[in-house]
């Protein structure tokens, strides 16, 4: 992140070479494949109207995998503003969060036996329009299928994959057309950046896997930070070198935010720890970067850099 401070550098890096992190990365996929055998019923569609728009590439869902998902909900709600609604299938809680009816995310609990395991994590899906073609691609590609396929009622269908460098994202088809472009609103997620040691190759498979086009990112001076757009609307960002120790390649979910200063702040006071204090982005307003109480890791994106970023191709 362009500008953050040492000491929050140093609090990231600390935090993506513990153990626990490293560890989640398997438990987290553990309680999604153990999910997939429960009934889905009550899971509802992405659009609360049916859509006939189709944003291929676009991150529109979002999944939490954490040990007490009620605890986080309370957390979320209270930063975000978001609505909790709990879902309990075949002994598998999930609360589904919203902006009013429209639902932005879920907090699946982790069945009791894979408690402990690491900190929570977030997981982003991209939407395909078809999602057995895109695990034919990311097999194709050198990536890996980490949780096959499934069909949920009403929702769509769904699977998680990581790419080459190992670098966990979801890919989702939805039944009631995609989300809607539109301009994000403080709540919703706006934007996602992966992390890579060899960025155009990283670039490169998102382009084979998701058709994005892809353009330099001239806000910097080094040649290596890209853009994945489709059509003229930017959908996500890869970045070089890894800020954490062990340089793993991965994914960062950024939740759009009216004030980055002051929801660092409210993080903080709801028992969240600031990896990346608040910071100018060269595409203007502030970024930051938290952990929710479980460790979960999440990034604060203010709606003037959300803008620029996806106006820049």
């Amino acid at each position: 992140m362009d500008n953050a401070a040492p000491d929050s550098l140093i609090r990231l890096i600390q935090y993506f070479t513990s153990p626990g992190w490293r560890r989640n990365l398997a438990a987290g996929l553990l309680a999604l494949s153990s999910l997939a055998s429960a009934k889905a019923d009550n899971f509802p569609p992405l659009n609360a109207e049916p859509s006939t728009e189709q944003h291929p590439g676009k991150f529109e869902w979002a999944d939490l995998f954490a040990d007490h998902a009620e605890k986080e909900a309370a957390f979320y709600s209270k930063l975000f503003d978001w609505i909790p609604t709990k879902i309990e299938q075949n002994h598998h809680l999930v609360m589904l969060m919203s902006i009013g009816t429209q639902p932005v995310a879920s907090i699946v609990q982790r069945p009791l036996f894979k408690r402990g395991a690491g900190p929570a994590r977030w997981v982003g899906y991209a939407a395909v329009a078809d999602v057995f073609a895109a695990l034919a691609s990311v097999e194709k590609a050198k990536g890996k299928v980490l949780a096959k396929l499934r069909d949920v009622p009403e929702r769509g269908e769904q699977a998680i994959v990581s790419d080459r460098d190992g670098a966990i994202f979801g890919l989702i088809h939805s039944k009631s057309g995609d989300v809607p472009d539109y301009q994000a609103v403080a709540g919703e997620f706006a934007w996602a950046e992966v992390f890579s040691l060899t960025p155009q190759v990283t670039v490169d498979f998102y382009k084979n896997v998701l058709g994005y086009d892809s353009v330099v990112d001239s806000s910097h001076d080094d040649q290596n930070h890209f853009l994945l757009a489709t059509g003229e609307i930017a959908r996500a960002g890869v970045a070089p070198s890894p800020p954490w120790k062990d340089k793993k390649a991965d994914w960062l979910l950024f939740v759009c935010v009216a004030n980055a200063d002051q929801m660092a702040k409210k993080a903080s006071s709801l028992g969240a720890t600031v990896l990346v204090g608040p910071h100018t982005s060269q595409h203007g307003g502030k970024l930051a970067i938290i952990a929710d109480p479980e460790g979960g890791l999440v990034g604060l994106i203010e709606l003037e850099t959300a803008t620029g970023l996806k106006g820049a191709p």
